[in-house]
């Protein structure tokens, strides 16, 4: 993505509204000026390849793509943008959006393969999304020739959470890949800027997928990685969500991820605690237990992993809390999208998806049993 004003752009964001459910006037989209920025400069955008972006679960990958292509259509940009969206359990896709001229080959392509897009980007008909992505490449590189634009194509909604799904989906990559490579050739040559993936990913066994191609080295997989929002942005979308907290404790605790703040709004921040934070902590550490067998020797584990999380190998332990959404593995990203605070819950190798969990582990780890309470938690978050 070329030749675009960044701060037209971001202005341009910043002036759409994010409508939130349960929030009647929704909330102001808020800074995401590095992340913008480094799309614009081709990170993670890699003409002819396919990027793979993963980050916490609710750091609103979602919402900036949206946004941002809603942006870019609205300004006429050098880029065109094609946002699909499937269902997490079924893969079938579920929504279109296009920016551009683009939005006319995709009925058209409907029409040959037996699916349309309604007035809301709504699909009416079935079709799986990774034979949609193959499809509308093909198309683009055939009918968008000339254009002298980049095509940007956004799929949204893969989550692997089954040992399975993880293996039908390294299958499906690798056939994107040579989709994606072969119609940015075609493109090219017809007077196009190129065509690029962006497949945004949900957190289970995404550490898995990374093991399956990582020693394929003529697949073009890239791997990067988003953050939650700074401090400062987490602060404008507390103010705007209304929450009455003290702002360190809500950093402390949500660490910028928009779906946590959203939810300790409309939930209160101790039922929060409860109801997501602990309740998701002990289902990964009663697994952990009944594996190693022992209370004691879980503990330990666990206390290695609050301690130095630059040095964390392969245990159960760490597999239960990176498959509970929990840690999320960093080094595996070549690129990242966002820049990362320097927290004790955020290391060069793993990094909690949210402060909470790191706090109510240390409560474990003081309270040296598997369940702990909720004043347990905001303690260790107030000792910051």
């Amino acid at each position: 993505m070329t030749g675009a004003p960044i701060n037209m752009v971001l202005e341009h964001m910043e002036r759409q509204r994010i409508m939130i459910e349960g929030f009647e006037e929704g909330v102001m989209f808020t800074d995401r000026e590095v992340e913008v920025s480094r799309i614009f400069s081709r990170i993670p955008v890699f003409p002819g390849y396919v990027t793979i972006l993963y980050g916490p679960r609710g750091c609103g990958k979602t919402t900036l793509f949206r946004v941002l292509m809603r942006s870019v259509g609205s300004l006429g940009l050098n880029t065109n943008m094609v946002f699909v969206s499937s269902g997490e359990s079924s893969l079938r896709a579920r929504e279109i959006l296009a920016s551009g001229g683009l939005l006319a080959l995709v009925r058209e392509a409907g029409r040959w393969f037996g699916f349309d897009v309604d007035h809301y980007g709504r699909v009416i008909g079935s079709i799986r999304a990774l034979d949609l992505i193959n499809i509308l490449s093909g198309y683009i590189a055939r009918k968008y020739s000339g254009s002298g634009r980049d095509v940007v194509i956004i799929l949204d909604g893969i989550r692997m959470s089954t040992l399975k799904s993880m293996r039908l989906f390294r299958r499906r990559l690798e056939k994107l890949y040579r989709i994606i490579e072969r119609d940015h050739r075609m493109h090219i040559e017809g007077g196009g800027r190129g065509i690029s993936l962006i497949i945004m990913v949900g957190n289970a066994l995404v550490r898995e997928v990374w093991r399956s191609v990582a020693d394929d080295t003529d697949l073009g997989i890239t791997w990067s990685l988003i953050w939650n929002l700074p401090r400062e942005a987490s602060d404008n979308l507390a103010d705007q969500l209304g929450i009455d907290l003290d702002r360190d404790l809500l950093w402390s605790l949500a660490g910028g991820n928009p779906k946590a703040l959203i939810k300790i709004k409309t939930l209160g921040l101790e039922k929060w605690v409860e109801l997501v934070v602990i309740r998701s902590l002990r289902k990964a550490v009663f697994r952990s237990i009944r594996r190693y067998g022992s209370v004691d020797k879980t503990l330990l584990e666990i206390s290695r992993i609050i301690e130095d999380l630059d040095n964390l190998g392969n245990s159960w332990a760490v597999y239960y809390l990176v498959k509970s959404d929990i840690l999320i593995p960093m080094h595996i990203a070549i690129t990242r999208l966002s820049r990362i605070p320097a927290e004790p819950w955020i290391g060069m190798r793993y990094s909690f998806q949210i402060p909470a969990h790191y706090y109510a582990l240390r409560a474990v780890v003081e309270k040296k049993r598997a369940a702990v309470e909720v004043d347990d938690v905001l303690r260790e978050a107030k000792k910051g």
